[in-house]
């Protein structure tokens, strides 16, 4: 090693130093600051994996990972209950909270965004078309709270209403109760001649004691003029309306009460075809004439 070899290693021995000495001055400038930060540093029990320890974690309000003091300050990942995840939602993306707009869509495909009214549609209150909402003297616009964020179900129906030409419901679960709901939304559709088609787990697939029941659901909704197609052990869970909007997650859009499920609204018509293929529903009709 020559001098000038040492030298250097000296001067960013030195310079290492120098910023070590900054950084531990910084962490006492921010010691008193840290009592509201959450330490997940606990070591993870023997047998149980990083991705166990984490779901055990975000499930137990008890555990480092709750909120704590009105701030979101835990640990959110895709283990976290629904209110979790909504309240950083609405910490992180703040706005109005005295209305909140809705997307809609016309018959003729055009679309855009309006507040939510609750008198909207209501007889003797509103008054639309002929006055429109901004002329409109009973305006009670909708308040943005967790309810709205959490329920993804009106606006699925308004997906469904506007359908022109086809609807795909694929959910391997389904209650009689559900069922009999949507047909009050597809009735109108079938009117309309769009399509209706439903993929589920046959009846012979479930115990005994729900076999006769769902024969004759099944046999009352085919009657009612939806195609259902019956596949044993599937496991995709999701919708395609006109092979361009899917609505697409963990739910079983057929049978699902209070869930702590997910599902995501997606307008891709290549996404679509793709989720169409994945099925073999090529047996019925092809993605490009999937509508």
């Amino acid at each position: 090693m020559t001098i000038n070899d040492y030298d250097e290693l000296k001067r960013k021995y030195d310079a290492l130093l120098e910023e070590n000495k900054a950084l531990k001055v910084k962490i006492r400038e921010l010691a008193p600051k840290s009592e509201n930060i959450i330490s997940l540093h606990k070591p993870v029990q023997s047998g149980e994996t990083v991705c166990e320890h984490l779901k055990n974690l975000a499930s137990n309000p008890k555990s480092d990972a709750a909120v704590s003091g009105g701030t979101y300050a835990g640990l959110v990942s895709r283990f976290s209950q629904n209110d979790q995840k909504i309240d950083l939602l609405m910490s992180l993306f703040r706005g109005r909270s005295d209305v909140y707009a809705k997307k809609w869509q016309s018959k003729k495909g055009a679309s855009g965004y309006s507040p939510v009214c609750l008198n909207e549609w209501v007889p003797g209150i509103c008054n639309k078309p002929r006055i429109k909402c901004s002329a409109c003297g009973n305006q009670s616009y909708g308040t943005l709270n967790k309810s709205v964020k959490d329920d993804f179900f009106p606006v699925y129906l308004r997906d469904i209403a506007v359908a022109s030409k086809h609807v795909l419901i694929i959910s391997p679960f389904v209650t009689k109760q559900r069922m009999l709901q949507m047909m009050e939304h597809f009735n109108g559709l079938l009117e309309k001649q769009v399509k209706i088609t439903v993929i589920t787990r046959p009846a012979n697939d479930y115990d005994e004691n729900r076999k006769t029941l769902l024969s004759d659901l099944f046999s009352t909704i085919e009657t009612g003029g939806v195609q259902m197609v019956y596949k044993s052990n599937i496991h995709q869970k999701f919708a395609i309306i006109d092979n361009k909007l899917t609505w697409y997650g963990s739910i079983n859009l057929l049978s699902f009460g209070y869930s702590e499920e997910t599902i995501m609204r997606l307008e891709s018509s290549s996404i679509a075809s793709e989720l169409i293929e994945s099925i073999d529903m090529g047996i019925f009709f092809t993605p490009s004439k999937c509508y």
